[in-house]
């Protein structure tokens, strides 16, 4: 295997016009998940220099760069070993002196999780997503947008692969354009061996990759229904801050299923049958809108305190109700009027939500702002609706459909979020300038569309504690309700976890096997001892499965259970008998619903 040698200079922000980093990436070992490179400086003068892995990655908006996985890293000048250290204090930083005003050449292995204990599987044997900030150390010392790098990569024999730097599908030996570092980071690439493209407007592309090339197979229909999120977004947002974007797509069930927004174009990871089982894909047909959003909400638009020069520079994400929770807000307003989901899985998807947070003692005691601190202390939680999970997402949702209702509803109609989004996310026509913002300028916007005491209002829903704000669902013409079989939306969220979700019954929600995940704090299954972890043995006298327990609540009688947890083996009794219990959202009356007028294509 070729191995990744990165050459970097000392000196090179004093240099007048230096020649570009070169970055030569070989990924061609999918079989071990192994990355290896070539990169080229120039060298004025001898002396130490301190180089950096990066750590604090825009867009996950934590300390989230992954320096446990290089392995043999090696430095040289003129083919001689040169020494270094650690950094004792940051374990991203690594000092060295150098003998001479020669290239230096780094030499390491990434190491990709090859099993999902490892962490998020990137590489497989079928595609994967090349990120350069965890191929890459850069020199110490200057703004990252300052380095310019010249980058290529190696794949498979026969792949094809997809990015910002090179629009369009290319093949398995692909030279880049030289970009500033940030661009760089800010670019992966999707290769794959099974691949296609789609346009979906001038300039925006869906680039797809799949495990098997059967399962790229999808319909002129889906592809016009995500022709219609680009469309419809395009409309909300108006002047796009990007010159070209590429939607970066993978179905697969090995690849890890995550979202990251960049500038120019998007990670987007689906299960493997998002075309093939598209009726069990609604929960998933948000994620591309969501992404796209953030070109504007995140990428252009940015929290000041998320507008960093340098990736050893820490984030700090008070606004992320703004950043992440309006764009849950409008990738569910894009996924309604462009037909991706229908209007009433939407509103079942948001009744789901509002019924959650309207039993969450999370917010007795800590606040939706708070929970924007959640991302960095990054801790599994046993307990979600009494701790809070990075609440500013979904909670941070309902604080948006709160102001848009509200807009809506005294303004009579005239105005609504859709003008916020007009004016504070417009873009100023250059691709490369990001435009940072405060709280103030988020009140002062939003009084512009309406008068209010938004000041009020942020304080109120936001960055006090209490419950999230459900005025919304009457205000926007609908009211909560409980039905005993489980909503298509429903079904499919189960579908994507893995799980039965009795959370509004019986107060469970269970995976495989009749293992526990989760148990609403306090509610029936709480009560009677149970906690997640726990595994579901038996039903009354009956081996444990969903169709048997299913049927004991549809019963309508306590329900016994024979459970295991931490090696014990126990009777319980849930004293629950009302039923199965599932959210959905009903109108109200005939008269014209805000949430209908919102959820409308424009």
């Amino acid at each position: 295997m070729k191995r990744l040698a990165l050459l970097l200079v000392p000196a090179l922000m004093g240099a007048a016009n230096p020649p570009p980093i070169t970055l030569a990436v070989d990924a061609t070992d999918v079989a071990h998940g192994i990355v290896a490179v070539t990169e080229t400086l120039p060298i004025d003068r001898a002396g130490p220099l301190t180089l950096r892995y990066p750590r604090w990655i825009p867009g996950t908006h934590r300390p989230s760069g992954p320096i446990a996985r290089i392995a043999g890293l090696h430095f040289s000048q003129d083919g001689r070993t040169v020494s270094w250290q650690r950094d004792v204090e940051d374990p991203y930083s690594f000092h060295l002196n150098l003998r001479a005003a020669t290239p230096l050449i780094i030499r390491f292995d990434y190491l990709s999780p090859t099993d999902v204990s490892q962490g998020d599987v990137t590489m497989t044997p079928a595609m994967t997503v090349l990120s350069w900030h965890t191929v890459s150390l850069y020199p110490a010392g200057g703004a990252v947008g300052d380095l310019r790098v010249q980058a290529s990569a190696v794949f498979p024999a026969g792949w094809r692969s997809a990015t910002a730097l090179a629009p369009g599908l290319s093949g398995d030996r692909v030279a880049y354009p030289a970009v500033s570092y940030a661009t760089l980071v800010d670019s992966p690439v999707l290769a794959a061996r099974h691949m296609r493209s789609e346009t979906l407007a001038p300039d925006i592309r869906l680039d797809i990759a799949a495990d098997r090339p059967e399962q790229l197979a999808a319909t002129p229909t889906q592809i016009a229904l995500h022709r219609q999120m680009v469309a419809q977004a395009l409309k909300i947002f108006g002047r796009p801050p990007f010159d070209h974007y590429d939607l970066l797509l993978w179905l697969s069930d090995t690849m890890d299923n995550q979202g990251l927004e960049h500038r120019r174009s998007s990670e987007n990871g689906v299960p493997a049958g998002y075309f093939t089982q598209w009726p069990l894909m609604a929960a998933r047909r948000n994620l591309l809108a969501h992404e796209f959003t953030h070109a504007w909400n995140g990428k252009y638009r940015r929290p000041a305190d998320l507008t960093t020069t340098d990736y050893a520079q820490p984030m700090h994400g008070d606004l992320l109700w703004l950043y992440e929770g309006q764009t849950r807000f409008w990738d569910y307003v894009l996924q309604a009027r462009s037909g991706l989901v229908s209007r009433q899985d939407t509103l079942d998807g948001l009744a789901r939500i509002a019924a959650f947070y309207a039993t969450a003692p999370a917010f007795d005691w800590r606040s939706i702002g708070d929970t924007t601190a959640d991302v960095v202390m990054a801790d599994t939680r046993g307990w979600p609706d009494y701790q809070g999970s990075s609440d500013y997402y979904e909670a941070g949702k309902l604080v948006w459909l709160e102001a848009d209702q509200l807009i809506r509803d005294r303004t009579a109609g005239r105005r609504s979020l859709d003008d916020f989004a007009r004016t504070f996310f417009a873009a100023d026509g250059d691709p490369n300038h990001a435009s940072p913002y405060a709280r103030a300028d988020v009140v002062a916007a939003l009084g512009a569309v309406m008068p209010y005491d938004w000041d009020a209002f942020l304080r109120t829903h936001v960055e006090e504690p209490g419950r999230p704000p459900l005025g919304w669902i009457e205000r926007g013409g609908y009211r909560l309700t409980f039905v005993a079989a489980p909503p298509l939306y429903w079904r499919s969220i189960e579908h994507r976890a893995g799980v039965i979700d009795l959370r509004h019954s019986i107060g469970l929600s269970i995976g495989s096997g009749g293992a526990v995940r989760e148990v609403a704090w306090d509610g029936p299954a709480f009560r009677a001892g149970l906690a997640p972890g726990a595994t579901l043995l038996r039903v009354g006298t009956r081996p444990y499965s969903d169709a048997a327990l299913l049927a004991a609540i549809r019963r309508r009688r306590p329900v016994a259970l024979t459970v295991r947890q931490l090696g014990m083996q126990r009777l319980v009794t849930i004293a629950w008998t009302g039923g199965l219990r599932y959210p959905t959202l009903v109108r109200a009356g005939p008269a014209p619903a805000g949430l209908d007028s919102m959820l409308e294509p424009r």
